[in-house]
């Protein structure tokens, strides 16, 4: 039965003669607490008296009538709530009954009771919703089991029932299993020099997301990795697969530009009969070639349960990389020839990359985000 406390018609007939005193419509738990430390400094004061009674009269009435409210809906996410206004209700008269004379007047009341009525009936209606769940014997069903035990836990105590046995079978069952597999070409065709896909890149992608992911060690209780062939127990059934593909690849041939640049230098050759310095004019032709290699790529990642046939999420990140070189040779004096023309004459020439080594720079600049993706989704 929904009952509202009031307390004495004096309260409201001095709240009524207040007069320049404002009076709060929006208290909170804090005002009031404000309120009646201000009182207990001034007890004389009665202005401050009846805002004091107002303001906890109106906080009290509203938590009462809200928590009277969520216990009449029946779900355990009600009394939950209804729980936690009860104790804010305790917390409220407790404040209160530090001072004997407001404790008098307002003639606070107990709502242990109630709260601790209100969270079993919670703990109860959780427990029940865990078992539901529980017995789909599926990962999805179990991690929303794994919740509402570990909030029966939290309102009835670590020894309600069974929940010490169920929520390590709950984790356990909520914790999936996903293999990683090398990373393929799905309808990509090559030409020209570059014309098989690198396959130390494709191991090494899966390898570094199963390191990464905290493999089959991981210990948040919601997954676990494992890469083909490497760390895979092949008596035990994934629960997801993930699949990276290369859905697009393209390279360039390598393309050389060539351009020239003459310089010079006023160098000394000796001195003359007066003892003064002897210039000529020296110079040297520059031949600069440029080498450039330019790859595209885009990857996408497929991650599927493999037990209930459902396509978990998918996603695909393109990136591009250049790789260029720059050499040079010359003719004429090298004297000529500045600090940075000589560097570039002294350029060792490397060789052009091969295709792993194109595919790891693409993959270098997609995996941070790729990473980021694949733990959230596997959270």
């Amino acid at each position: 039965m929904k009952t509202l406390y009031t307390i004495s018609a004096l309260a409201f007939l001095l709240f009524s003669c207040a007069g320049s005193k404002k009076y709060d419509n929006n208290p909170t738990a804090n005002s009031v607490e404000k309120l009646v430390n201000k009182y207990n400094r001034k007890p004389a004061d009665t202005a401050l008296l009846n805002r004091l009674v107002y303001s906890y009269n109106l906080l009290h009435n509203q938590y009462l009538g809200e928590a009277e409210a969520l216990m009449n809906r029946n779900t355990p996410q009600s009394w939950e709530a209804a729980a936690n206004l009860y104790s804010k209700l305790n917390d409220l008269n407790n404040t209160t009954a530090k001072n004997d004379e407001l404790f008098s007047l307002l003639n606070p009341k107990s709502y242990v009771l109630v709260m601790e009525n209100a969270r079993m009936k919670a703990a109860d209606g959780y427990y029940n919703l865990a078992i539901e769940f529980l017995n789909n014997n599926d990962w999805s069903s179990a991690r929303e089991a794994t919740t509402y035990l570990n909030k029966v836990k939290n309102l009835g105590g670590k020894n309600y029932k069974d929940i010490s046995l169920l929520i390590p079978q709950a984790r356990e069952a909520g914790t999936v299993d996903i293999l990683v597999e090398p990373i393929r070409t799905d309808g990509i065709y090559f030409s020209g020099q570059y014309n098989n896909m690198g396959s130390q890149s494709a191991y090494r992608l899966a390898d570094q997301l199963v390191t990464d992911m905290g493999g089959q060690w991981n210990t948040n209780g919601r997954y676990r990795v494992y890469a083909t062939g490497r760390y895979f127990n092949n008596n035990k059934e994934p629960d997801w697969v993930a699949e990276p593909a290369w859905t697009y690849w393209n390279t360039s041939p390598i393309r050389y530009s060539t351009n020239k640049r003459t310089v010079s230098k006023q160098i000394q050759t000796g001195k003359d009969t007066l003892n003064r310095p002897i210039y000529k004019t020296v110079s040297a032709t520059l031949t600069i070639t440029e080498a450039v290699i330019n790859a595209d790529g885009r990857i996408e990642m497929r991650i599927n349960d493999v037990k209930n046939r459902q396509n978990i999420g998918n996603r695909s990140w393109s990136e591009n990389y250049t790789w260029k070189q720059t050499w040079a040779t010359y003719t004429g004096d090298g004297d000529a020839l500045s600090d940075e023309d000589w560097n570039l004459v002294r350029q060792q020439r490397n060789n052009e990359p091969n295709e792993d080594r194109l595919q790891s720079e693409i993959l270098r600049r997609i995996y941070p985000d790729m990473l980021r993706w694949f733990k959230n989704i596997a959270e």
